[in-house]
């Protein structure tokens, strides 16, 4: 990832600095991390609730204001799945986190509303 150019007028930072929001995404990449992050570490199968705090005060951090931002839209999209995913795993094995799961996974998509915006109503006239 490489770090946005100062004083880019486009750059997705909702009133915070470039510095400031290439932070936000470099510490958000790192949840991806298989030893330390929480989405690495759910991964491999091992779900850490003060991680997933964690996370979701990094995306609370994350501007709505200015234009999309590719590398955040990359660094978010897979999260809801990874953790479905390992609910309905633990969900199939009868495992009590599953509800925990589900629902760190719907806070993960109720952060992306927020974010982006619920989906656009297109329509043909």
């Amino acid at each position: 990832m490489s770090a946005p150019e100062n004083g880019d007028p486009t750059a997705p930072t909702g009133g915070r600095s470039d510095a400031a929001f290439f932070d936000l995404l470099v510490r958000l990449s790192l949840e991806y991390d298989a030893d330390e992050g929480t989405i690495g570490r759910l991964k491999y199968g091992t779900f850490d609730p003060d991680g997933a705090r964690r996370l979701l005060s990094l995306l609370a951090q994350v501007p709505t204001e200015g234009p999309v931002n590719r590398e955040l839209i990359q660094l978010l999209w897979m999260m809801p799945p990874m953790v479905g995913w390992q609910a309905q795993r633990r969900e199939d094995a009868g495992d009590e986190t599953a509800r925990d799961l589900r629902m760190f996974a719907d806070s993960i998509v109720d952060e992306g509303l927020r974010i982006f915006g619920p989906p656009p109503v297109i329509s043909h006239d």
